[in-house]
């Protein structure tokens, strides 16, 4: 058996509103087989109680991000973290008891950059949960499967991801900032892979997420112009970055 440091995990939460759901996200990374190093709340202006709960928890450490949006606030915590590993969820994800322990072993041998892994819905409606399988298949196809056809190499979801952090000291003045335009989680598989960093798919990486209508600045997507608006982020996020090369297979 190797007796070789596992690497420090950080876990990092952008947060804005999510009194609702973040009780349940801490709990499950306090009932880790193996513990962070340190959970980071980016409270990024919440005027609810996320915060105030938040800093109730051990091993929480809740600091602000004044400007406006999850690209934002995922920075602010990305630098904030102390770890070899900066692992990254949503308020609203809900991660088994071996997520940390699955990602310190995928990141031991040092091969890859980053990593990601499909989600669940916990909460769909009643008529919707006989579909569970089929919509966590569906989402992996078409947003895992989907984006490595279109960008030639493997894609981060936000909800479920880790990167080193010696990788994003590499690209942090390199991400996209205006999420108006692109997906940030798929700008940052842009930068990582544009530098040679190698980002992996596990499917056995998994956690559950709301299935509720997801924030991505200020207000919920709640209408069909917005939806159209949320797809065409994704193909931008390609387009615009004309220099970058796909990777060889």
């Amino acid at each position: 058996m190797s007796t070789k440091t596992q690497p420090r995990i950080s876990v990092v939460i952008p947060a804005y509103n999510e009194e609702a759901y973040i009780r349940p996200c801490l709990d499950s990374l306090l009932a880790q087989e193996v513990l962070p190093k340190e959970i980071i709340v980016v409270d990024n202006n919440s005027h609810d109680q996320t915060a105030t709960i938040a800093e109730a928890y051990q091993l929480v450490k809740v600091i602000t991000e004044s400007r406006q949006g999850i690209v934002h606030a995922r920075n602010a915590g990305f630098n904030a973290a102390n770890g070899d590993i900066i692992a990254r969820c949503d308020a609203d994800s809900i991660l088994p008891p071996t997520w940390i322990k699955q990602l310190q072993e995928a990141f031991a041998s040092g091969d890859i950059a980053a990593i990601s892994g499909p989600c669940t819905f916990y909460d769909l409606p009643n008529q919707l949960r006989h579909f569970k399988v089929a919509l966590k298949s569906s989402h992996t196809l078409v947003y895992f499967k989907g984006s490595k056809a279109m960008l030639g190499h493997e894609v981060l979801f936000g909800s479920n991801m880790a990167i080193t952090k010696d990788i994003w000291n590499q690209v942090k003045g390199q991400v996209c900032l205006d999420e108006t335009k692109m997906h940030e989680d798929t700008d940052l598989s842009v930068h990582i892979a544009a530098i040679g960093g190698v980002i992996k798919f596990d499917p056995k990486l998994q956690a559950a997420i709301s299935a509720r209508k997801r924030p991505n600045t200020v207000q919920a997507k709640s209408s069909l112009p917005e939806l159209i608006s949320y797809i065409g982020r994704w193909t931008n996020t390609k387009l615009s970055h004309p220099t970058i090369k796909k990777p060889r297979p």
